[in-house]
């Protein structure tokens, strides 16, 4: 019997199936650590909290280990690197970006004191809307760890410098309410095996007697598992937990013109517009910064800090702790930032900048350039 050579277009389709198939697995990275850290109360540790704020006063660390990549995994294998991070609420809607960190820090003990070192911003995402993923590309970064491992410290997160007062709050890994810890998605790509020559086309035999059916060829090895799909829609919302001891309970903000006042030696005053927040126990804290600017009338230092008083009463109350000691010059205006952190006690709270001589007697003047702003967050512990 004479044997058929293939035809030409058989013959390129036989070369085409030597191809070795692009293969692609996704796989997530392990969070190890998450916490936040806060420039009003630098010495304190959050590592035990449900959420991650990121604030003007505020930024979150994360940190992922890589061990479930591939062993001998190359950087020109990930195909994309996507940190997801879940939005559980919003005061004040805005920008925020992703860093990498610079140098080691533990979850349990990093305070703002003892923050380690940031690069420069990786990526950035709009958050406006809670109970949603926000996104952001880390693909670049990611092949960078590949290739240096001791260059992986984690993540920053803070509000862009296009957008500084950006407030969020993240889920944590401690928060088992809802159980939306942050999620570091990894996509590999396989290598494409090399297209081999082509052979040449031989005589075209005589066609043979047609063979008899063959038996049913042996079903093919399973093919390799299909990155992971994108996440379905949320679905319905469960009923409304018992509040847990730990927790943003409310958000307040100030804005508006600086107070002219004549300053008491023995006594503080507010010099602006406050935030009012209404703590139902001892054991809740507020945490606030502002900023302002005003004009001496004498060349001396005076006393600024954060007070309190309550909405029905005239007395204004200092945390003790904290207040700042500013020099200043006739008619020259002082921009002045302020923050601190404090309990209360129950009760409804006005709060707000104060100020206080500090030696010689003085008074503060404004005009309309000159403005207050701050916000005030009230917690449980």
């Amino acid at each position: 019997m004479t044997h058929r050579q293939p035809r030409p277009l058989l013959a390129a389709l036989l070369g085409l199936c030597a191809l070795a198939p692009l293969s692609a697995a996704a796989l997530e990275a392990v969070l190890t650590d998450d916490v936040h850290l806060s420039s009003a109360s630098p010495a304190s540790n959050y590592g035990a909290l449900p959420t991650l704020n990121v604030s003007p006063s505020a930024q979150a660390l994360l940190q992922f280990d890589l061990g479930a990549l591939p062993a001998g995994t190359l950087p020109e294998q990930i195909a994309k690197a996507t940190l997801h991070v879940w939005v559980n609420k919003v005061g004040a809607a805005g920008e925020i970006e992703v860093a990498q960190i610079t140098s080691d820090w533990g979850e349990k003990t990093v305070t703002q004191n003892s923050a380690p070192g940031i690069h420069i911003p990786a990526a950035s995402v709009l958050v406006a809307q809670a109970g949603q993923w926000a996104s952001m590309d880390l693909t670049g970064t990611v092949k960078q760890w590949v290739e240096y491992p001791a260059s992986n410290f984690g993540l920053a997160l803070a509000p862009a410098l296009s957008s500084p007062a950006t407030t969020v709050f993240l889920d944590s890994k401690e928060n088992t309410a809802t159980s939306h810890p942050a999620r570091l998605e990894i996509v590999l790509a396989g290598p494409r095996g090399e297209i081999g020559p082509m052979g040449l086309q031989g005589p075209k035999g005589d066609m043979g007697p047609q063979g008899a059916n063959g038996a049913p060829g042996a079903t093919g090895a399973t093919g390799l598992q299909g990155a992971i799909g994108p996440e379905g829609a949320t679905g319905p919302q469960g009923a409304t937990g018992a509040q847990g001891p730990s927790g943003v309970v409310a958000i307040a903000a100030w804005n508006g013109q600086a107070t002219a006042v004549t300053l008491s030696n023995t006594s503080y005053t507010f010099v602006g517009p406050t935030a009012t927040l209404t703590a139902t126990s001892s054991a809740q804290r507020i945490t606030t910064a502002g900023s302002l600017t005003f004009v001496p009338s004498a060349t001396t230092s005076l006393r600024v800090d954060i007070c309190y008083r309550s909405s029905t009463g005239t007395t204004l109350q200092t945390p003790g702790v904290g207040y700042k000691v500013i020099p200043s010059v006739v008619n020259v205006r002082l921009p002045v930032n302020v923050a601190n952190s404090f309990k209360p006690g129950a009760g409804t709270w006005l709060v707000g900048p104060c100020v206080r001589q500090n030696a010689a007697a003085m008074s503060l003047s404004v005009s309309s350039d000159d403005w207050s702003t701050g916000w005030a967050m009230l917690t449980n512990e």
